[in-house]
């Protein structure tokens, strides 16, 4: 039977990622100490980093859903504009 996997929360991750950016431990003691694999210490922390670069840069952090919504409604427009331009279009070609 395979190994259950380790399931971290978000404290867990914070305080993980805190220790190896304070240098007080590197990522392979802090991996030993709690079981963490060094590749998923990394991830966490490039993860907390970008997200905060967003928040210095004011941005508003958007979801995947957000960002196709955004995408879609954009697509749509642009879909509606060039439709009407065909439809001119043909009205101009008949005179």
């Amino acid at each position: 039977m395979g190994k259950q996997r380790q399931s971290w929360t978000v404290e867990e991750k914070l305080g993980i990622v805190l220790a190896v950016l304070s240098e007080r431990q590197s990522v392979a003691e802090v991996s030993r100490q709690h079981g963490v694999n060094e590749n998923q210490i990394h991830r966490w922390k490039e993860q907390f980093l970008a997200a905060g670069r967003q928040g210095l840069n004011g941005a508003k952090a958007q979801t995947a859903d957000q960002r196709l919504d955004a995408e879609n409604s954009q697509l749509k427009k642009l879909l509606g504009e060039k439709a009407l331009e065909i439809e001119i279009l043909k009205k101009v070609s008949r005179f």
